[in-house]
């Protein structure tokens, strides 16, 4: 029993021994690490860690900021030394240790922390224009730049905004704001793919434009709200100066007029600087001081002022908007209105003007008649009689009572009433014509209106009497004698019911067809409804097919039908209450011999006697065939 007591205590001494043998074995470590305490975003972070004794181990590096991040990396160690590369870490201070686990013969060790700062780029933004002075309606652009602390563009993609103020200062509120995005560091410039438009850049050609800014005075800046890697900042502050448009601004010699007739004013406004665009705005006419508006198109404005007394008037003009700046005329013109009586032949009144402006009754005195005119407020009018063509004078006097003396007029007005010549063709009898006059028919011409169009003939309607033809009334004549000018007539006729006053044509429906008379001194070559395949106009007696768009001539007329072109016939017939009249009065013995040979109506020979019906030339004359 003791020996086995013994046993045991031997046996528990021994292990006591060992186990006190062994941990007196294992040697002591520390463990250290070492790094660049502070570098950048982007950057990776370096680790040395040393261990002493210098053995081949394994150690754990752990960094961390206290919250979010919190990694350990495996370090291999060789001779006691080794390092690792912790890759990218955000911006923020970290905690850096390292350990060492320990084994049977080396003690576990922990080095004491220390700290990494990784910090954000620093950043700086560059803003300029293109132009830092430009007009109204032009435009400039913006060009941003995103540097590095060292000047260096940090070729990143990110956003940014440029601010536009025409305050004192920024203000969030009221600020236009524009977005712009870097491309490898770089916002705005011209783009890549230049549209050119006639030959010009346009706005859009540009990123980041500023267009369509009112005058004065600008100021912009940039700011960049910074992102992970980046610092934020602001850029320089740039001005832009928006100025109106100078111009130079004259008024023409004005053509002095007698009282009645408008006064004539030109206005042209030029920009100072040869390269800016025509000018286009509202001038202010200022005549004796009353101002009149007229609009400047293109850099020249004209306007008409009616209803001037006698006088001399000082005209000056000016101009100034939000686009252009303030210019005047200078030196006023002159406008001289003269006093005496006016005879306007367009709309045929005699205006009788006194000065000072009374009320009397004056006597106007046409040729060999004389009828009294109320003068109200210095102005008396009297709308002249129908007259025949011829010259007449007139004139004006007052017979003076107990305040004003008798008083005739300065001049003896000449009023000229012309006839008209109408355009009868050599050998022909037959003509369109349209006038602007209302006019009286004379013995020596017959007036007819178009009625129908039916197949190749022309239905037409006599004008008949002693009558007066109203204005712009398209007709077909006809020459009865050689009486080839009427009486024109002096009177207020309203025009005819289809005149146009756009397009200047008078426009006279009929069944199948519409007749167009130009009733202007000018031909019309633009608007008058020319159809291919179903324009006429008036040739040797008949109405022919048209092929080529020249226009209406001055007081002539085309006939449209409304025969799709594939079916129109070459020529169509006039007839009166179904008579056939223009071919008749047409000359055609040069196509008759003394055979008697037969004739289409287009002047082809026939082999004989024609077998189809229809209306033929035979010896000169028409003939039906049925």
């Amino acid at each position: 029993m003791k020996d086995m007591m013994k046993t045991r205590i031997y046996t528990l001494l021994a292990a006591m021994l060992l186990t006190v043998a062994s941990v007196q074995a294992q040697t002591a470590t520390t463990i250290s690490v070492d790094f660049v305490s502070s570098i950048d975003v982007g950057d990776d972070a370096y680790v040395k860690v040393t261990l002493e004794p210098a053995i081949n181990a394994i150690a754990t590096l752990t960094v961390t900021d206290g919250a979010s991040y919190n990694k350990s990396f495996y370090v291999a160690l060789e001779g006691g030394v080794g390092g690792y590369y912790v890759p990218n870490p955000p911006a923020g201070t970290y905690s850096i240790t390292a350990s060492f686990a320990g084994n049977e013969q080396y003690s576990g060790s922990t080095s004491a922390a220390k700290e990494l700062q990784v910090n954000k780029v620093t950043t700086a933004l560059t803003l300029s224009l293109r132009d830092e002075t430009i007009n109204v309606g032009d435009f400039t652009f913006f060009t941003v730049r995103l540097l590095n602390e060292n000047n260096v563009n940090t070729g990143i993609n990110a956003v940014a905004t440029v601010r536009l103020t025409d305050k004192e200062t920024f203000d969030e509120t009221t600020d236009k704001v524009y977005t712009v995005g870097f491309v490898s560091g770089n916002a705005g410039s011209f783009t890549d793919t230049s549209i050119i438009e006639d030959g010009n850049r346009s706005p859009r050609d540009y990123q980041n434009t500023l267009t369509d800014l009112p005058a004065g005075t600008y100021k912009l800046k940039a700011i960049f709200a910074g992102n992970d890697k980046y610092t934020g900042c602001e850029s320089n502050v740039v001005t832009l100066t928006v100025s109106k448009i100078p111009t130079t601004l004259t008024v023409a010699d004005i053509t002095p007029i007698t009282a009645g007739q408008d006064a004539v004013i030109t206005v042209t406004a030029t920009p100072t600087d040869e390269n800016l665009a025509a000018v286009n705005t509202v001038a202010t006419v200022t005549v004796g001081g009353t101002d009149y508006k007229v609009a400047i198109v293109n850099g020249t404005g004209t306007c008409y002022i009616p209803n001037l007394t006698a006088d001399t008037y000082d005209v000056t003009a000016s101009i100034g908007d939000d686009k252009y700046a303030d210019s005047n005329a200078g030196d006023a013109k002159k406008l001289t209105v003269t006093g005496t009586n006016l005879i306007k032949e367009s709309n045929a009144v005699a205006t009788v003007t006194v000065t000072p402006a009374i009320n009397t009754i004056a006597q106007v005195k046409m040729g060999n008649v004389t009828y009294n005119v109320p003068v109200v407020n210095g102005t008396g009018t009297l709308t002249l009689p129908q007259q025949v063509a011829g010259t007449y004078t007139v004139s004006a006097a007052l017979s003076g009572d107990g305040k004003y003396l008798a008083s005739t007029s300065d001049e003896t007005q000449l009023v000229s009433v012309p006839g008209i010549t109408f355009p009868f063709a050599a050998n022909q009898t037959w003509a369109t014509w349209c006038d602007d006059w209302a006019w009286r028919k004379p013995a020596g011409v017959t007036a007819y209106t178009i009625s129908a169009i039916s197949g190749n003939t022309v239905t037409i309607s006599e004008v008949s009497g002693d009558c007066v033809i109203p204005s712009h009334t398209p007709l077909l004549l006809k020459k009865i004698s050689n009486v080839v000018t009427p009486t024109k007539v002096i009177t207020g006729t309203v025009p005819d019911e289809g005149y146009n006053a756009t397009t200047g044509l008078t426009t006279k429906a009929a069944t199948g067809a519409t007749f167009y008379g130009n009733a202007s001194d000018a031909k019309i070559t633009t608007g008058y409804n020319y159809a291919i395949g179903q324009s006429y106009g008036l040739y040797n007696g008949e109405f022919v097919l048209i092929d080529t768009d020249n226009g209406i001539a001055a007081n002539r007329c085309m006939l449209n039908v409304t025969t799709s072109g594939n079916q129109a016939p070459t020529r169509l017939t006039i007839s009166k209450d179904g008579d056939a009249t223009g071919i008749t009065t047409t000359d055609y013995t040069d196509l008759t011999d003394s055979d008697g040979s037969w004739y289409s109506l287009d002047g082809r020979k026939l082999n004989g006697k024609p077998t189809q019906k229809g209306v033929y030339i035979y010896k000169g004359v028409k003939r039906v065939v049925k």
